[in-house]
């Protein structure tokens, strides 16, 4: 069948239908493509959690050297437990389309593990060393002690204090100096102690004792620090690592959906043009045929002399009806003139 033989509304309706199906096709595809940018949503989201419930830790650890409170030991294992057991097994699904992203969930798993073992070690030794300081304290804070050393010298209990200062110091910021400075000051009472015949030399040698066996548990803990600080950046660095490829992968949907739906635009208003103009270009030989019939019947030629051609006449559109339509009524015409001739 060829074109000119389509009724002429049936032709705009094969327009209509070619433009809604490139329509069709250009929401379909970008669908789809939207689809694949809004399935990493997710991972962003999960990413988000988990690193927020490690700050989160972070923060319990922080909070736990200021106050000493044990309820932060246990917050700090409950935000970890639910990074690893809540929000890590969503990651595994989110993230098993690829090889890299699968690399990232064991990674991030192990890493996740690691940090929590290494915090809950760090957390166990500044325990350790706070349940050290407030004994030394203690002992050497009692009423009777400070009667003792003023009997022996009045500056002694000062210098007692001076070294529970710095026993305070180096329990908040961890300072081998300030640890230092105090066993100093302790040995100095002890000796003065001892000069004296003091019954406290005994309780001044313990508080050497314990004093000595503070820096290797504060090296004990410093290495849990470093080693902690270290699965943190290792965790940041997968972060930043996923969501360099998540991003990756979404300019490269989305520029692929926007060179698509350009294509499918342009094809739309090239067609879409294309069949305009050779719509109206025919219906516009058509209407200059019938048009140019028409001036001859009205100057009274009846002859066949006129613009239709044969093949006009066999069209099955609705240009073909009107011009045989005109051949009937101009031989019609012709048989009256002739009959009243």
């Amino acid at each position: 069948m060829r074109i000119r033989d389509i009724k002429l509304g049936n032709r705009l309706l094969i327009v209509a239908v070619l433009e809604s199906s490139l329509f069709a096709l250009f929401i379909i595809y970008g669908l789809t493509k939207l689809r694949q940018v809004i399935n990493y949503f997710p991972v962003y989201n999960a990413v988000a959690q988990v690193n927020e419930e490690i700050a989160n830790a972070q923060q319990c650890v922080s909070s736990y050297s200021v106050s000493f409170d044990e309820k932060y030991i246990s917050e700090l294992s409950q935000h970890l437990d639910r990074a690893i057991n809540e929000v890590m097994p969503c990651i595994a699904e989110l993230t098993s389309d690829t090889e890299e992203r699968r690399n990232f969930y064991s990674q991030t798993l192990s890493n996740l593990a690691e940090l929590q073992a290494h915090l809950g070690k760090m957390l166990e030794y500044r325990k350790e060393i706070h349940e050290r300081v407030q004994g030394l304290e203690t002992k050497l804070s009692g009423t009777e002690l400070r009667a003792i050393l003023a009997a022996v010298d009045n500056n002694m209990a000062y210098t007692v204090f001076s070294g529970i200062q710095q026993l305070a110091k180096f329990q908040a910021t961890g300072d081998q100096k300030a640890l230092e400075e105090a066993a100093n000051l302790f040995v100095q009472v002890r000796r003065n102690v001892e000069r004296s015949a003091s019954q406290s030399v005994a309780l001044f040698k313990e508080v050497e004792n314990e004093i000595q066996q503070l820096p290797a548990v504060s090296q004990k803990m410093q290495e849990e620090q470093m080693a902690a600080q270290q699965s943190y950046e290792q965790l940041q660095g997968g972060f930043g690592r996923i969501y360099m490829a998540l991003d990756a992968a979404t300019t490269r949907y989305s520029g692929g959906a926007m060179i698509f739906i350009f294509g499918i635009l342009i094809i739309m208003v090239a067609v879409i043009f294309f069949l305009a103009w050779y719509i109206g270009h025919q219906m516009s030989i058509i209407f200059n045929t019938i048009v140019g019939t028409l001036e001859l019947l009205r100057s009274g030629d009846f002859t066949k002399n006129s613009m239709i051609r044969p093949s006009d006449l066999e069209r099955k559109d609705e240009a073909g009806s009107m011009l045989r339509a005109i051949v009937a009524l101009r031989e019609k015409m012709a048989e009256l003139i002739g009959i009243v001739a």
